[in-house]
């Protein structure tokens, strides 16, 4: 049997939530009451390096755009979100794109990440959720859902990929994965 690797990441998904799972949930009757939410997170692709404070990304951040895209296109989202920063948006619409959507873009302000959690939980709950940021705002994110330990996302980084995992009762789960040409 042949699998193409959007499929087989997908099925490779949905075991690697319903692992990570295991044990998380005391009543597993909760689950078919109330879908999980799922959050993917992701710094934007590489961008070029220039004194403009909005840069576009390089052509290999292009090339992990599309591998966002490949990755993500089969994996059921509803919606896609990014920063008002070109970096972010170029980053998402391919996965956009492909599913026939746009990209929904939120502000980078002070309160960045408690506001896009808060967007998450009372806008998209049960729903599959994408959000393009930055190194400095993905870890903010993470923390903003309850998780206790918080991944740095180094400078020369773009190659990581976040899954939070919310629970019916708000309760969160991480799973941290890699996407993508390595890029450390």
């Amino acid at each position: 049997m042949h699998h193409s690797a959007k499929g087989l990441f997908s099925v490779l998904l949905s075991g690697l939530i319903a692992f990570t799972l295991v044990g998380c949930q005391p009543d597993t009757s909760e689950l078919s009451d109330q879908p999980l939410t799922k959050v993917f997170l992701v710094r934007h692709a590489e961008k070029q390096l220039s004194e403009d404070s909005d840069p576009d990304l390089t052509p290999d951040g292009h090339a992990r755009a599309q591998a966002l895209a490949h990755v993500l296109g089969e994996t059921g989202v509803d919606v896609v979100y990014a920063t008002q920063y070109l970096r972010t948006q170029n980053t998402a619409y391919p996965l956009a794109d492909l599913l026939g959507s746009s990209v929904s873009v939120v502000e980078a302000t002070p309160s960045y990440a408690a506001d896009m959690v808060q967007r998450i939980r009372s806008s998209h709950s049960g729903e599959t959720v994408v959000v393009v940021s930055h190194s400095n705002t993905v870890p903010g994110i993470i923390a903003e859902f309850g998780i206790e330990t918080i991944p740095v996302i180094e400078e020369n980084e773009y190659d990581d990929l976040y899954l939070v995992i919310v629970g019916p009762s708000g309760e969160a789960e991480l799973v941290s994965m890699r996407y993508g040409r390595e890029t450390n």
